[in-house]
């Protein structure tokens, strides 16, 4: 895949952008604010990067024929579609299959599957990715292997304010080994 016509930063910026809109802080019953409206992409640690953006990789090398096909037929933007990977892998019921170009009968191969079909079914391969955020002192932990977010520094002071008050230990995170994928 060329980068002419598709780009891998964007789509890892689309994903994780789209990892950040998701998941939530928890901060109330209903599950609390985006960490969208408080974190950027830039909060990832860079271990966190180097995961999301090896997955990506992946699924842009697997399937660069289908994403080319996409850009080819209806001008797909790298950006959205590592974003519709993230909400498609996810099973949130948008993504690559809410894209009414993508279900054009014009895109169906020799078995009648649409260029969304095909996109679908490759997302969903790399299955859900499993986690829960959770805010410790200075970060925030995110799904396993964990997407870890650096917590905004003015913040940082109200959680382990909050979890001294509530007398829970926090202890610092230990580094994660890189043999758990």
């Amino acid at each position: 895949m060329t980068d002419s016509h598709f780009n891998l930063d964007a789509f890892v910026q689309g994903y994780m952008v789209t990892v950040l809109g998701t998941a939530s802080d928890e901060s109330d019953e209903s599950g609390g604010e985006p960490l969208g409206q408080t974190y950027d992409v830039a909060d990832f640690t860079d271990e966190a990067k180097a995961d999301m953006r090896a997955d990506c990789a992946n699924f842009v090398t697997q399937h660069a024929a289908l994403l080319e096909e996409a850009v080819a037929q209806i001008g797909y933007d790298a950006r959205a579609a590592g974003g519709d990977f993230w909400l498609t892998r996810q099973g949130h019921g948008v993504g690559f299959s809410d894209r009414a170009p993508l279900y054009d009968e014009r895109t169906e191969d020799e078995q009648g599957q649409t260029l969304a079909d095909r996109l679908d079914q490759a997302a969903h391969a790399y299955g859900e990715h499993h986690g829960e955020v959770m805010a410790l002192e200075d970060e925030i932990h995110y799904g396993t292997p964990q997407f870890i977010l650096r917590q905004p520094r003015e913040q940082a002071s109200d959680v382990a304010a909050v979890l001294d008050s509530l007398a829970i230990p926090v202890t610092p995170a230990r580094p994660r080994s890189r043999g758990l994928r």
